[in-house]
């Protein structure tokens, strides 16, 4: 059984301002809880219909075993779900905590200023599958944790480091190579030069990265167009950077 009170909280997690203050947020729809397992740490409640539960039995027995868990209607799941057409499954995370650390991982992904929650979500996707596990989000930049962001994430959330508010000044000071993503006069990228501690910088999809961002950067690095068009998505382009950046190692 559910309380209003649990509903009103799980509804309010939409809000940045909520999960700020709650420290928690809601994941919803089978294959983003059953990435949440693999971190299990982080959950701290499941909830699940009863069509769900009838069809999907084993996964909910081994749920039911593991975390406090909720059946609720399918009125009160469309009540906390930020979805229009919930799958009957989700569950209450913690937010992990945030430590911004040069030393855990020598190649970052910075986005500077990014506010499409949908290219947000694919960057972390494409972060994580070509093993860039440290992001670091500009003061501007949509909030990691929009539900928006995490349902296009697919998971990806579980397995990065995600800082927000972060300074570019940090990667400039830890003697980083800022390599920055630009659709104009950027460099062939020579993989061997970029093996250690580098970050790469994407920008505001209509406005770019930002002159104080810029200012900062070592390197502009492009895609070469083969064919016809103005340019690419951020979160393509960023995809395609990652990859070249990464192929090799």
């Amino acid at each position: 059984m559910i309380s209003k009170s649990e509903i009103a909280l799980l509804k309010s997690l939409r809000l940045n301002k909520y999960r700020k203050i709650e420290k928690k947020f809601l994941v919803e729809g089978k294959n983003i809880v059953c990435e949440a397992i693999k971190k299990d740490s982080i959950i701290v409640k499941i909830f699940y219909t009863s069509k769900f539960n009838y069809q999907n039995d084993e996964l909910v027995n081994l749920l039911k075993n593991k975390y406090e868990s909720t059946e609720i209607s399918e009125k009160e799941m469309n009540k906390i779900s930020p979805t229009k057409s919930p799958s009957g499954i989700a569950a209450l995370c913690n937010l992990p905590p945030k430590k911004l650390n040069a030393k855990t991982n020598t190649s970052w992904l910075y986005l500077d200023c990014v506010s499409d929650p949908g290219n947000l979500g694919t960057l972390l996707r494409s972060a994580c599958w070509f093993g860039i596990n440290q992001v670091a989000l500009s003061k501007d930049s949509v909030d990691p944790y929009n539900p928006k962001v995490v349902r296009s994430g697919m998971g990806a959330h579980f397995y990065l480091s995600i800082q927000v508010k972060t300074n570019i000044d940090f990667f400039d000071k830890n003697k980083f190579t800022i390599l920055g993503g630009d659709i104009n006069n950027g460099e062939k990228i020579k993989l061997k030069t970029f093996k250690k501690n580098w970050v790469l910088v994407l920008g505001n999809e209509a406005h770019g990265i930002s002159d104080i961002v810029k200012e900062k950067i070592d390197k502009k690095i492009s895609i070469k167009k083969l064919g016809a068009g103005d340019s690419l998505n951020v979160s393509t382009s960023g995809s395609i950077l990652m990859y070249l950046l990464t192929k090799d190692q």
